[in-house]
């Protein structure tokens, strides 16, 4: 079964069920399938089977939404505090850090180099956006939960765009490698220079780097153009986009370049 196939029997279900909000839920879904092609590398077919059927969910979710729904006994009050949603900020030494790792989806990814010498990260956390953040053996690490369904979820939105960007600031020059990865989102890199290797990969959005430099630069993006200025490596830089163009100005890659895309190029000096 095919995805496209697997959301529209979801959708049925739901709608003879009178569910309710039908097209967020779809939304979720998709967004857990999408993940699982992305990341895990699977198939469509091979991301269905782990799944349970459309019927199965359909069943879940109105059960999740009539338990939702039903008067809800008192808690019993205790000393933790309420969650409260908002943009997170993590300061590191730079000194601390020898590879940074960011994991997201449907989540916009923004790197600037600054003058300062230190590492600033800004994440949002929300009900729904949760992340875990972890700092070991100089690796620094932020991981996008999957978060546990339940009816809420489908009833959060928020329209501020600074809650849907995760923005890292560093020190123009920094002794670390880079791997970023997020998807149906942009990624925009500018201004900073790695020691290490830098790896960055989205989909189905806009990816735009400016003046970085790296020992070596990977970049994969999908159905979206991928912009490259000033781009400088050590090694090699490999560009691979799928179902979009490559636009490239000023290219420097002693041991070997590599621009990969379909249907076009589109080259500069």
């Amino acid at each position: 079964m095919k995805k496209q196939e697997y959301l529209h029997q979801l959708q049925l279900t739901l709608e003879e069920s009178d569910f309710g909000p039908v097209e967020e839920a779809i939304s979720y879904f998709e967004e857990i399938l999408e993940d699982r092609i992305q990341e895990e590398g699977m198939d469509e077919e091979s991301a269905i089977a782990t799944m349970e059927s459309p019927q199965e969910v359909g069943r879940k979710l109105v059960h999740s939404k009539s338990s939702t729904s039903a008067p809800q006994q008192p808690q019993e009050k205790d000393d933790e505090e309420p969650f409260v949603s908002g943009i997170r900020i993590i300061t590191l030494k730079a000194s601390q850090v020898r590879k940074i790792i960011i994991k997201d989806r449907n989540m916009r990814l923004n790197v600037k180099g600054w003058k300062r010498d230190d590492i600033e990260l800004h994440h949002p956390e929300t009900e729904r956006i949760r992340y875990d953040f972890s700092l070991q053996d100089g690796q620094m690490s932020l991981i996008r939960q999957v978060p546990e369904f339940s009816f809420n979820l489908l009833l959060f939105k928020n329209s501020d765009p600074g809650m849907r960007e995760v923005n890292l600031y560093l020190p123009f020059e920094l002794a670390a490698e880079m791997d970023l990865r997020t998807s149906n989102a942009r990624i925009d890199v500018k201004n900073c220079a790695l020691w290490g290797q830098a790896a960055f990969a989205t989909s189905n959005a806009k990816m735009d780097f400016e003046n970085i430099g790296a020992k070596s630069i990977l970049i994969k993006g999908s159905n979206g153009t991928i912009e490259l200025e000033k781009i400088q490596s050590e090694r090699a830089i490999s560009v691979t986009n799928s179902n979009g163009k490559i636009k490239a100005d000023r290219i420097h890659s002693p041991d070997s370049l590599t621009l990969k895309t379909a249907p076009c190029y589109n080259f500069g000096q």
